[in-house]
């Protein structure tokens, strides 16, 4: 991956990490504000209601409610904001990082895909499966044309051994079931008969 693909969610994180203080700075501002407002608002009214009647004291109460409620509102506000703008930045980290992590994914494929490995690989294959059978001949050379005709027919004749072997035990396990099952000679001409009709 290149230094700026790098740098990308880093700027990304950092300039969201720089809104969320920002705004956090804006509504601690304003909560602090409106806190003074409330206070002060506070403060002229309980004056206001010692020197005067009911009547203040009830608008002093009212006005303090009023403060309170605005400087509620307003950290709501700026929280919101803050909560929103956050959100904005890390969804546009995630999606640069993401990015990122494709064109790193894309550019190792690539290289793995032109690795002269592979084509060494089988290039190397390619030459001992030749020298296999280039061994193979030499060997071969070295046996004269009489063994190996001899050497072919002697491996027949054993071969036909063996399958007369194998042919005479079966007709030999054939007739014993035919002489210890009941009615195998039978069953024998039953099944003789069914090709025939």
């Amino acid at each position: 991956m290149s230094e700026e693909t790098n740098e990308r969610p880093e700027k990304a994180i950092e300039e969201a990490v720089e809104t969320t203080v920002e705004a956090a700075r804006e509504a601690a501002a304003n909560t602090k504000k409106a806190a003074a407002e409330a206070i002060q608002s506070s403060r002229k009214a309980a004056s206001k209601a010692a020197a005067t009647s009911k009547k203040a004291a009830g608008k002093a109460a009212a006005d303090t409610k009023k403060a309170v409620s605005k400087a509620a509102a307003d950290t709501k506000k700026a929280a919101d904001k803050a909560a929103k703008t956050t959100k904005k930045a890390v969804g546009k980290a995630a999606g640069t990082t993401r990015k990122a992590a494709k064109e790193a994914a894309e550019s190792v494929e690539e290289a793995v895909s032109k690795s002269p490995v592979g084509e060494a690989l089988d290039e190397f294959l390619d030459h001992q499966r030749k020298a296999a059978e280039e061994a193979g001949k030499a060997l071969q050379s070295l046996i004269p044309e009489g063994v190996r005709s001899h050497g072919k027919s002697a491996v027949e004749e054993m071969i036909e051994g063996y399958r007369s072997l194998f042919n005479s035990i079966l007709d030999e396990v054939e007739a014993t079931v035919k002489k210890v099952v009941p009615g195998g000679d039978k069953k024998e001409a039953a099944g003789q008969e069914k090709p025939e009709a």
